[in-house]
This record gives C-alpha cells, sequence and structure tokens, in this order.
C-alpha cells in the first residue's frame, strides 16, 4: 500500500503524525522560553564527519562549466553550530535533517531523520544532562497525546546516573580497564549493557574510555575517561553529549587518528572541516553540546514500535 493511502485510511497513523509534529513545536517553545535562538546550517557540506562508524550520503555538485566538486550530506550539524558558538551565539539549537548510509533498516533506523542538537557556553556535560531531563519532561507534561508507553512520571528528574565503568561492572561482571579493544568494548555493551539501560527511567550512562571521545574533552581528573554520556530509554540510545573539546590541535589528531581507523576499514577517507579547525583556534567558549534523536524520542512518547509510524514518508 501507497503511504499516502495508509495514512488517509488510518486514523491512529495521523493521529501519530500529527503527535510527533506537536514534540517539535513544544522543543522550540521550551528552547525559546530558555533563551536560546534557533539556527539554520548546511545540510550540503565539502567536508562531513570524520567518525569511523558513520556513513555520510555523498554527492557531486556542477557549476555552469561542469566542473564537478564531491559534497555531503550531513550526519550532524555540529561543526557548524559549534563555528556559531565562536561567532557569539552562546545558547542555540536546531532541529535538523540528517543522513546516513549503510546503517541497518530495522525499527530504529530511516537514513533520513530529525536530530536535534544545542549547545549552551558556560556550562560542560553535567548542565547538558540538566538541560536533558527538563527538556523531554516539559514534554511529557504537555504532549495532548495520552497513548504513551510510559506514564508520565517516568520523565521526572532526577534521572539514573550510571558510569559506563559501573554498567559493566553491574550488567555484564566486567572490569571496563580489562576491556582490550572498542570492538571488545561494543560486543560486551550491546549484548550484556545496553538492554538493561533506561528501563525503570531514562539512565545517563556517562564517562566512555576516552579512545571514544569523538569531540569531547578527556577528564582533567582522570585521562582515561571522557565527559561523554548517552541517553537511553527502553534499552533505546536517545541521545549523545560532550563537554566540548575546544583543543585544535588535539582535535586534528583525533580526525587523522579516525582517517586511519576508516582507511583500515577500507572506508572512504573525507576532507578535514579546516574551517571548523580554525573556529576552535580562535577560541571555542567552555561548552556542553548534544545530539538528540527526534525520532526516537517521538516513538517512546507515542508508544511507537517503529520509527516508520513517527515519519511522514519513510524511506523505503
Amino acid at each position: 500500500m501507497d503511504r499516502f493511502e495508509e495514512i488517509k485510511q488510518n486514523a491512529l497513523t495521523r493521529s501519530t503524525l500529527v503527535g510527533a509534529m506537536e514534540i517539535r513545536r513544544l522543543i522550540r517553545e521550551w528552547f525559546l522560553r530558555e533563551g536560546f535562538v534557533e539556527v539554520e546550517t548546511p545540510v550540503l557540506v565539502r567536508a562531513p564527519g570524520q567518525e569511523p562508524y558513520l556513513n555520510p550520503l555523498e554527492t557531486v555538485v556542477r557549476d555552469e562549466r561542469g566542473t564537478e566538486v564531491a559534497a555531503y550530506l550531513i550526519t550532524s550539524p555540529e561543526y557548524a553550530l559549534k563555528k556559531l558558538l565562536v561567532a557569539g551565539f552562546p545558547k542555540i539549537f536546531e532541529l535538523a535533517r540528517c543522513f546516513r548510509n549503510g546503517e541497518p533498516r530495522g525499527r530504529l533506523h530511516n537514513p533520513e531523520f530529525t536530530m536535534l542538537e544545542w549547545y549552551r557556553a558556560g556550562t560542560d556535560y553535567r548542565g547538558i544532562m540538566e538541560d536533558c531531563e527538563r527538556l523531554v519532561y516539559f514534554i511529557a507534561q504537555q504532549l495532548p497525546i495520552t497513548n504513551y508507553q510510559l506514564p508520565v512520571t517516568f520523565f521526572a528528574p532526577p534521572w539514573e546516573r550510571l558510569s559506563v565503568r559501573d554498567a559493566f561492572n553491574t550488567y555484564a561482571d566486567t572490569d571496563l580497564e580489562a576491556v582490550a579493544s572498542d570492538d571488545e568494548f561494543f560486543k560486551i555493551f550491546l549484548s550484556k549493557v545496553e538492554p538493561h539501560l533506561g528501563r525503570s527511567q531514562p539512565t545517563i550512562l556517562y564517562d566512555y574510555p576516552a579512545s571514544m571521545a569523538a569531540l569531547a574533552r578527556i577528564k582533567r581528573d582522570d585521562p582515561r575517561y571522557a565527559e561523554r554520556f548517552e541517553v537511553y530509554i527502553n534499552g533505546i540510545e536517545l541521545a549523545n553529549a560532550f563537554s566540548e573539546l575546544g583543543d585544535a590541535d588535539e582535535q586534528r589528531e583525533r580526525f587523522l587518528s579516525e582517517q586511519e581507523t576508516r582507511r583500515g576499514a577500507g572506508r572512504p577517507i573525507h576532507p578535514i572541516d579546516e574551517e571548523f579547525l580554525a573556529a576552535l583556534k580562535a577560541g571555542l567558549p567552555e561548552c556542553g553540546g548534544i545530539a538528540l534523536g527526534v525520532d526516537r524520542l517521538a516513538m517512546v512518547l507515542l508508544d511507537a514500535k517503529s520509527i516508520r509510524e513517527v515519519v511522514f514518508f519513510p524511506y523505503s
């Protein structure tokens, strides 16, 4: 059945989609009340994210003379948003369309999706934890849809805060320091740890190994770990956040290391965003930031079993 016919014939489908749009309205309401500025950044870029496990959608931009330049659809608006922090916007958010290639076509993935990202200067990942708790609880309280998968009280702060090290000890009976590689980490995490997270209330899983810092700052008091956290609800990863790294030289070294990891895995090597590194060198204020999957949040709040239910026209 064509998607438009499915929507036309099913009142619950229409109600769920309206609820997903209401979540976006409530997101904007909360951030504007908090004094954030909504911004728009490019979806089409010449230098995508460098993460070894992400694959951007690639295209070609052609000018009137036929000259071609490789371009990419963003996997995240993170680089552009941090440039705006440097440019003088201390509290910003964006509801961005993002794209990821090569991911499983399961109930939690669509190659095109909506990402909420926000950044707040003058704080770190602990301040973003509080933002996240307050935002999601506000939406759960205000959403005029009653078919919740979970009661509103489930989202009431404070949420569970659990270090990655404690999670491995509790659920996998494993000392995190004995885990030899990122591959071994993910094998244990996905099979023994992740299924337990966010069951009785949302879980903030924090302090990841330094090897998984990505764009996060290393902890000053314990360099084995990065100031990074993820949010889980009912075993579903909802968000990923950092105390943001502001050292341009260290960030360049991480990019080069990630390129080597990609090369070793036989994945394409993408150009580094030199303007982003120049912005860091110009002075990124101390800040925290987060990326939250809006479609997954809608799934949780609207009792949807698949991301397909909260997207008007999922890719097929």
